[in-house]
């Protein structure tokens, strides 16, 4: 009885492993089909450089995008805006980002900012949502939001993985990887959630 017993036990857990094994074989498929129909909007999009190994390493570091992000995404798109909404906005974000890039003054900040908004440098990431259009670009490590018009600049800085990890902490969420990832998966799945956006 015990031997039938120890059977049924090795063979039962044998199973259980087999199933794990063919799950993580499926995941595995599905992500690697991702990561391809990814690559292949990419080529459609003509996005390449730079950015393009960014998010290859990404993908290839199991980091899951989705395939949609590729198909709203702005490339190689400036926009000629006219500053913040107000004084008081570009002195309140001058004074708390400018020492990020070593601005020695609000105007610094702003002729920066609103260069960064008109560039069209092959590595920017730029997408719109419902109310704002995200750019960021992982070389130089500038991220800027703009209003959905394309002429007002809502913030412009340089974020800081630590500190964007210690708030994902704070939440018990995993760590990013990169600020890259970041960029993609906050941004985009606040976007995809707070949105008409429909999959």
């Amino acid at each position: 009885m015990r031997a039938l017993i120890f059977s049924l036990l090795i063979t039962s857990s044998f199973s259980w492993k087999v199933f794990a094994a063919g799950k993580k074989c499926k995941d595995l498929d599905a992500k690697v089909t991702r990561a391809i129909e990814s690559q292949k909007i990419m080529s459609q999009r003509g996005i390449k450089g730079e950015i393009r190994q960014e998010i290859t390493s990404l993908l290839d570091r199991g980091v899951e995008i989705d395939p949609m992000f590729f198909q709203h995404m702005i490339h190689r798109k400036g926009f000629k805006t006219t500053g913040f909404k107000d004084k008081g906005l570009l002195v309140g974000h001058a004074k708390k980002h400018g020492d990020e890039f070593n601005f020695v003054s609000d105007k610094q900040y702003l002729r920066n900012a609103e260069k960064f908004a008109r560039s069209s440098d092959d590595n920017i990431i730029s997408f719109r949502s419902k109310n704002d259009i995200y750019r960021y670009n992982p070389v130089s490590n500038e991220f800027q939001v703009i209003e959905r018009s394309g002429k007002v600049i809502g913030t412009y800085y340089r974020p800081d993985l630590r500190k964007l990890n210690a708030a994902r902490k704070r939440e018990n969420l995993p760590p990013f990887k990169s600020v890259t990832e970041w960029f993609i998966k906050n941004k985009w799945e606040r976007f995809v959630l707070n949105s008409d956006f429909k999959k």
